[in-house]
């Protein structure tokens, strides 16, 4: 059980390390080829963050699912994001489906199971 545990910490701090290498890449305008590297950085931190889902959950791949992602941008008015929050878990509940949160703070991923 400990080896599981190490595996999915490596795999979000793997996830949230190329997502904000991805960020310090794209901030530095003299580096060529700077959005394709951003672009493959941001690709690998999706994809290490839905592996620790698989890992966490025990999902398998025999399954499709669709993937919601609402990402809150706080720029505008941070006052009210308690407010859209939880109109967030209350459009997920209607779905009858979990609704996970990772270390990204205001980013929530919906895994909806497809029919077949």
């Amino acid at each position: 059980m400990a080896k599981r545990r190490m595996v999915l910490n490596n795999l979000q701090k793997n996830s949230a390390a190329a997502y904000f290498a991805a960020i310090e890449i794209h901030n530095k305008p003299n580096i060529s080829f700077r959005y394709e590297t951003t672009t493959l950085l941001l690709m690998n931190a999706w994809e290490l963050i839905l592996k620790a889902f698989i890992k966490k959950y025990n999902t398998t791949l025999d399954t499709n699912y669709q993937t919601i992602l609402a990402t809150l941008d706080t720029r505008y008015n941070p006052s009210n994001l308690a407010m859209i929050e939880q109109y967030i878990y209350q459009a997920f509940e209607l779905t009858g489906s979990k609704l996970y949160t990772f270390n990204y703070s205001n980013e929530y991923i919906l895994f909806l199971e497809s029919k077949k």
